[in-house]
């Protein structure tokens, strides 16, 4: 074995590396694999098997037995480099292999799996063997989906549950039906970050349906409408229909996959509830749910779900301010703060802080808020000890620690370093130019307040700053 090792990249998927040599000719190999499903420390058999790899290659059509062609073929997709020829002889390198999705069989649904893999020559003498923990989690799934079951006298509910089968996509069903046409409808709804008995909001709207579908202007004056109807009409078009509204609207059978999973979110756990009322504001149909997300949406990378029609919402951000706070610092020296509004308009900061003391302990709050006048909504906020989160990023299981964890990676890479920092360390993160990179995918147009302060396990403070910026 000249190399058998797993890279953990901050972003991105893992990347499995295996290089083995053999060092004789060997005429017969024999495979042994089996897969448990794991559930805390106990461990259920699932599927496995023991078989000749020579004989398989030689008679694949003839053979038998369907664990062995199982194995065959995942290897023969995703790493056909490792299937020698017998008798079988030479290097076997496998390098750099993505371990996602595309990795796993489809007979395995979303849980902990144990795996146990074993090759060996007649004389019982191994080759390679490799134990593995793994998990699938599902891009995104629904904990609650609840219908309000107030009776009214504009509308009945027919149907409204969630269907959770055991080895395929949840489904969603609702059926309501509009006895008296609604001429005007309200539509509020809200979002929120999820994290046991707390929430935070993450954005929402208040709007009027047919308004909004007969005027332009209307649709200029709020992103967040045109986001709500866009993500409907790609998921469920049917109810989208004229006023006034009435009949029977029907969304059944949908599936929750990654289709659903909301816009500008990072993964963790949400809230969201959904109000249509009249213009008397009672309500007409009301729901609410609880879900997880362990993906990305598939609408952060193209932005479809902000065009409408002819109408595109490119975002720009401006810093109204940018400060250095409570210096001079007993750790650190903070040696330079600046903004830069050039000629052109381009903005351009800079900080350089000098660690004085060495730092074992790294304590790192941050908080991202929506900004009103004087008024502050929390939008993003997390707490981490740093050097412990860097450590380990797969055991990061706060979303708001992992985002701000991949944000600095991506766009401030030169904070990245290991620990402990020692004294004389310079970090300086000058020449950063304001512009639209540097908005996260999960921000609406909007003005926000961001902070940031670094300390030891003494309270002490390395950096802290803040800023004001306008996104629109």
């Amino acid at each position: 074995m000249e190399k058998c090792v797993i890279q953990t990249p901050r972003t991105g998927p893992q990347l499995l590396t295996l290089v083995m040599r053999t060092l004789n000719v060997i005429q017969r190999v024999f495979i042994d694999v089996v897969v448990y499903s794991q559930y805390q420390h106990t461990r259920t058999y699932l599927f496995g098997t023991s078989f000749d790899y020579c004989e398989f290659i030689a008679a694949s059509d003839s053979y038998t037995n369907p664990v062995a062609k199982l194995v065959h073929a995942v290897a023969l997709q995703k790493f056909p480099q490792a299937l020698l020829e017998c008798p079988a002889s030479g290097v076997v390198n496998i390098t750099d292999v993505k371990i996602d999705e595309n990795l796993v069989p489809p007979i395995m649904p979303a849980g902990r799996y144990y795996t146990h893999f074993r090759m060996y020559n007649k004389r019982n003498q191994t080759l390679l063997a490799w134990k593995a923990k793994s998990i699938l989690s599902q891009p995104f799934f629904v904990r609650r989906f609840e219908c309000d079951n107030e009776t009214n006298v504009y509308m009945k509910v027919l149907r409204c549950n969630l269907e959770s089968p055991r080895h395929s996509p949840q489904l969603i069903n609702i059926v309501v039906n509009i006895e008296q046409p609604l001429p005007k409808i309200y539509v509020s709804i809200n979002l929120y970050v999820k994290q046991r008995q707390s929430m935070m909001f993450v954005y929402g709207t208040t709007f009027e349906y047919c308004e909004f579908l007969m005027r332009n202007e209307s649709r200029q004056t709020n992103p967040v409408a045109v986001l709500i109807y866009n993500y409907a009409k790609h998921n469920f078009p049917q109810i989208l229909r004229p006023c006034p509204l009435a009949g029977i609207f029907n969304v059944t059978g949908l599936h929750v996959d990654r289709n659903l999973i909301p816009p500008f979110v990072t993964p963790g756990g949400y809230f969201a509830e959904q109000r249509f009322f009249n213009k008397r504001n009672e309500t007409v149909l009301r729901y609410e749910s609880e879900f997880a997300v362990s993906a990305p949406s598939i609408f952060n990378k193209t932005m479809t779900l902000f065009a409408f029609k002819s109408i595109i919402f490119a975002l720009k951000i401006i810093l109204k301010r940018f400060q250095c706070i409570g210096y001079p610092y007993e750790i650190s020296k903070l040696r330079y703060c600046q903004l830069e509004t050039l000629r052109n308009g381009t903005q351009v900061t800079g900080v350089v802080v000098e660690i004085l003391h060495n730092l074992h302990k790294v304590f790192v709050t941050g908080g991202l808020y929506i900004q009103y006048f004087r008024t502050r909504a929390q939008l993003l906020t997390t707490t981490m000890e740093y050097c412990q989160e860097n450590r380990d990023p797969l055991s990061v299981g706060n979303a708001a620690t992992k985002f701000t964890l991949d944000y600095a990676q991506q766009h401030f890479p030169q904070l990245i370093t290991e620990c402990p920092i020692e004294r004389g360390k310079l970090f300086n993160v000058t020449g950063v130019r304001v512009e639209d990179a540097l908005i996260p995918a999960f921000v609406i147009p909007g003005s926000y307040y961001v902070e940031l302060r670094i300390y030891n396990k003494r309270n002490q403070t390395v950096f802290s700053g803040s800023l004001d910026a306008e996104i629109k």
